[in-house]
């Protein structure tokens, strides 16, 4: 296991409790895989914004913002579904 299994249990319901128009922000560590994060969400119907990224001490640290395809149509030029806002902090 990669210790992330209270965090994937949570993924499962954020479909059924985010609304339509709602929004999930997510703070994931560099061990918590945030590629297969954004994946997972990219196939339950998300966009994902990398608002943040930040190194505190030995951790990297990243803020996820998620919310409904339909609701925001957004997509860089490679065609990932995931997108930064270049708001990076050191």
């Amino acid at each position: 296991m990669h210790g992330r299994e209270v965090m994937d249990k949570f993924f499962q319901l954020v479909p059924t409790l985010l609304s339509d128009k709602g929004v999930l922000y997510l703070v994931v560590i560099k061990e918590n895989k945030p590629d297969e994060i954004k994946a997972l969400f990219s196939n339950m119907g998300f966009l994902c914004d990398v608002v943040m990224t930040r190194r505190s001490g030995p951790e990297f640290l990243m803020i996820l913002k998620f919310t409904r395809k339909s609701t925001n149509n957004r997509t860089d030029n490679s065609g990932s579904l995931c997108l930064s806002s270049g708001k990076n902090s050191s």
